[in-house]
């Protein structure tokens, strides 16, 4: 009768093996930075035009990006391999939607996301009629 140590059961291998491997984290190509009036936001969306670029925003606050080009025509080669790209973005509660800026400069999206003003943000009475 063979008797097994921690050291050789498959499992204690098997997790000894994998024990400092973790799965790559999910990287996202937005860089965020929040100042006292804003949000500002870039997002890298290098070859497209801006005709190529729509950004919206929907009732429930979803900033939606959406990049596409068109196919290339019959015989031509296409240098890059991205050809469409979908990016979602909720807005914070404080975040004023009516006044969102966004323009796209040398392959780069920027995006303005105003705050709500202290005055906008404060409770109020409402008359009944």
């Amino acid at each position: 009768m063979t008797t097994r140590n921690s050291t050789t059961q498959p499992s204690v291998v098997f997790n000894e093996l994998f024990r400092n491997f973790a799965p790559p984290r999910p990287v996202t190509p937005w860089r965020w930075v929040e100042k006292d009036e804003a949000w500002r936001g870039e997002l890298d969306l290098p070859g497209f035009a801006k005709e190529e670029v729509k950004v919206s925003l929907d009732k429930e606050r979803v900033l939606l990006i959406e990049a596409k080009q068109p196919e290339p025509a019959e015989g031509e080669e296409r240098d890059f391999t991205r050809s469409e790209a979908t990016y979602r973005v909720r807005l914070p509660r404080e975040a004023d939607a009516e006044k969102l800026e966004a323009k796209l400069e040398n392959g780069v999206l920027q995006v303005t996301i105003p705050k709500l003003t202290p005055d906008s943000q404060i409770a109020r009475h409402i008359e009944l009629n």
